[in-house]
């Protein structure tokens, strides 16, 4: 927490100081353009890369998830929107995220630090749920079809309150 409000107020205070130095040495003028030109080279850059990662993350093997095209996404879009952001840091972090090899770098650096995470909480374990039920519950008829329930099949329960008020309403 403490190093996300740090780089909060620390950035904008850079860039503000940046963007300052540079309009004095530039003029005010060029320096405006160039954060509007860097605003939208960075959207059509980021909209371009991420058609490329799209196709890859489409072109995956199957059975395997395309972890690394969907990480390259986001930081395409982390890309996008420094690149939007007014500022010289932002721009240069937004550049550096849409060459295709630093990005890969980084999402293999995340990847694997994600990874270890896991791997010292103990692993990750997923769970499914189906229609058929846990263990010891009847699977469903084979023919696909519906099972008419009969008043032997299940139980009524009352689950209001003392004031007669239900989980789902009064």
């Amino acid at each position: 927490m403490g190093r996300l409000l740090l780089l909060f107020i620390a950035v904008p205070i850079l860039e503000i100081w940046l963007l300052y130095k540079v309009s004095q040495a530039l003029g005010a003028i060029p320096m405006l353009a160039l954060v509007i030109v860097t605003g939208f080279l960075g959207a059509g850059l980021a909209r371009w890369q991420s058609a490329g990662v799209r196709a890859r993350m489409q072109g995956a093997h199957a059975g395997e998830p395309p972890t690394r095209a969907i990480l390259e996404g986001l930081l395409i879009f982390v890309a996008g929107v420094a690149l939007i952001t007014p500022g010289i840091i932002t721009d240069t972090v937004g550049v550096l995220l849409l060459i295709p090899s630093t990005r890969r770098k980084l999402a293999d650096a995340v990847r694997a630090n994600m990874a270890a995470k896991a791997g010292s909480a103990g692993g990750v374990n997923v769970f499914t749920f189906s229609a058929g039920g846990g263990p010891g519950a009847t699977p469903p008829p084979a023919s696909g079809g519906v099972k008419d329930l009969s008043a032997d099949d299940y139980e009524v329960t009352d689950v209001s309150d003392d004031d007669g008020h239900t989980p789902i309403g009064p």
